[in-house]
């Protein structure tokens, strides 16, 4: 379940800011299911975690295991109808119906054969440099990939898994806290507080 959600992210070949930030918030969704799950507490889980807002939760609890529709694989092959690296009309037209006439990224993506974060780092090229920028400097032949391969992770990309692996110890540490808390009969899990006092009154009786 975990790989299939973030697989997205993990082999973009072009990463950006903005999908950084969608994956911190995918992630943060994750989390706060395990310790709901964990917990069984709405009210716990934010207290605990210090987010979401309730009804951000019980939206997420409500879709969790909604299945979503396969997505369209992308053609990675690099031929003469399919050029890894397409011409500048593929991309304008691309930035146009994207950017313009407001459609789907999602669904011009599928269309065209090329990811959304291409479309995006496109985009980016365009705004810093014009068309120039958009021309195909590295003129890769039709055929000279070999399937199957991918590029090795980029500085970010590594980054990122390192990133992960650090929020993927914090649900074990929570995890391991929710477990100390419910077998600690001295701790209300529903509402965090100690019962001392009454285990003092109880035992003075």
């Amino acid at each position: 379940m975990f790989e299939s959600c973030f697989k997205y992210f993990l082999f973009a070949s072009n990463f950006e800011k903005a999908d950084e930030m969608h994956f911190k918030e995918i992630f943060k969704g994750y989390i706060a299911l395990q310790v709901y799950h964990q917990c069984g507490s709405v009210t716990n889980t934010i207290r605990m975690l210090g987010y979401p807002t309730r009804r951000a939760l019980y939206t997420w609890i409500e879709n969790e295991g909604v299945q979503k529709p396969p997505r369209k694989a992308l053609d990675n092959t690099n031929t003469a109808a399919h050029p890894r690296n397409p011409p500048i009309e593929v991309k304008m037209d691309a930035f146009h119906r994207c950017f313009e006439l407001g459609e789907s990224i999602k669904c011009v993506s599928e269309e065209i054969g090329y990811s959304r974060a291409s479309i995006y780092a496109w985009r980016k090229k365009y705004l810093q440099g014009g068309m120039v920028a958009l021309r195909n400097d590295k003129n890769i032949k039709p055929g000279a990939l070999t399937e199957g391969i991918l590029d090795p992770p980029n500085a970010e990309m590594q980054q990122l898994l390192a990133r992960m692996d650090g929020m993927q110890m914090e649900i074990d540490i929570l995890k391991e806290t929710i477990n100390v808390l419910k077998k600690d009969p001295g701790i209300n899990t529903e509402s965090g507080t100690q019962d001392h006092g009454r285990r003092r009154a109880c035992s003075s009786g």
